[in-house]
């Protein structure tokens, strides 16, 4: 079969790119004749991306295009024109990201316009079907892929807490929470400490946020291959954006045997049960932060526990137990 992924996609990053190319490698790895396109161009070579586009789709069976909101509906928007409008290809969107509500409040004529070309739609958490259900857009879910090993080694032990953060320096995941929680944190475990990887508009800002307080570590951008090894060197795994959907960094947290501790937000309840495995606070509470770092320390067997279980929910996101849905999507419509 001959599939087209389109997406605003970047290599060795996470989000969106990281599900499209685990969606690559493995169909690759099954024979499947692959292309990514990356609508990721400059503001002038984008121009040109709709014909581009209006000629490559012509040679694939399937036209599978990631898209989310505001800008990130671009792949979307030149996807449905070039493949279905224009071309009549069969096509799946795939919509990502938390935020959607509030982009089809704004836009919803133009969005149910595109998405309603699609002969699948799929989104990857019953939270954002629920959502897409409310404008009476129909969808069916496929989980995000992850590929990586799961760790199978017993944690070993949280008698120090050492913090990690891996999301963008944005307002939105609200790292100043994080840090505002790490302070109370240092003040009663004087060996912890923080490490916080990503970039964003916010930088600067929570630099300033952390003058004189040691022990906090800003690692910059990294590639999403060493993902895994930090998670490992860390025993607490700290996400608490405003809003969310079905982020792959706490699937990666599962896999690698890091506690986590996320915001009670959109998605990420669909992915962890309070107490069973991870821990859930409410956003913009550093209090709330605390409190769980509290309870790790203080009781390490039922942490290690939560570990465990994290582990086993990441299978869930394997490709083996995700490649029937995929590929059967793909088998329907070359048959139609």
């Amino acid at each position: 079969m001959k599939i087209i992924i389109i997406a605003n996609y970047t290599e060795d990053k996470g989000g969106i790119s990281g599900v499209v190319f685990n969606h690559f490698k493995k169909l690759t790895e099954e024979g499947h004749t692959v292309q990514i396109f990356s609508t990721y161009r400059s503001q002038l070579t984008r121009i040109f991306l709709f014909f581009l586009l209006m000629v490559k789709v012509r040679k694939y069976d399937v036209v599978h295009i990631h898209g989310c909101s505001g800008r990130g509906f671009l792949p979307v928007v030149i996807g449905i024109l070039s493949a279905k409008v224009f071309n009549k290809r069969k096509t799946i969107v795939t919509y990502h990201g938390g935020g959607a509500e509030d982009f089809l409040k704004k836009r919803k004529k133009l969005i149910k316009w595109f998405l309603g070309k699609a002969d699948y739609i799929t989104v990857m958490s019953g939270f954002l079907q629920d959502v897409f259900k409310r404008f009476d857009i129909d969808t069916v879910i496929l989980k995000n892929v992850i590929d990586i090993d799961i760790d199978t080694k017993i944690s070993s032990g949280f008698s120090t807490p050492k913090l990690l953060s891996i999301r963008g320096l944005s307002k939105i995941y609200n790292i100043n929470d994080i840090i505002e929680a790490f302070k109370i944190v240092k003040k009663k475990y004087p060996t912890a400490s923080l490490k916080i990887a990503g970039t964003g508009e916010e930088q600067e800002n929570l630099v300033k946020l952390v003058a004189g307080c040691e022990q906090i570590e800003f690692l910059g951008k990294l590639p999403s291959s060493k993902m895994s090894e930090l998670m490992k060197e860390n025993n607490i795994f700290i996400s608490v954006p405003s809003f969310d959907n079905q982020p792959m960094s706490i699937l990666e947290a599962f896999a690698s045997g890091i506690i986590i501790i996320a915001s009670n937000v959109g998605g990420v309840p669909y992915m962890i049960e309070n107490g069973r495995n991870g821990l859930l606070v409410d956003v913009n509470s550093p209090e709330q932060i605390v409190e769980k770092i509290d309870w790790i320390i203080e009781n390490p067997e039922s942490a290690i526990q939560i570990v465990e279980e994290g582990k086993k929910e990441v299978e869930k996101y394997l490709w083996k137990n995700i490649r029937q849905t995929l590929i059967g999507f793909y088998l329907n419509l070359s048959k139609s």
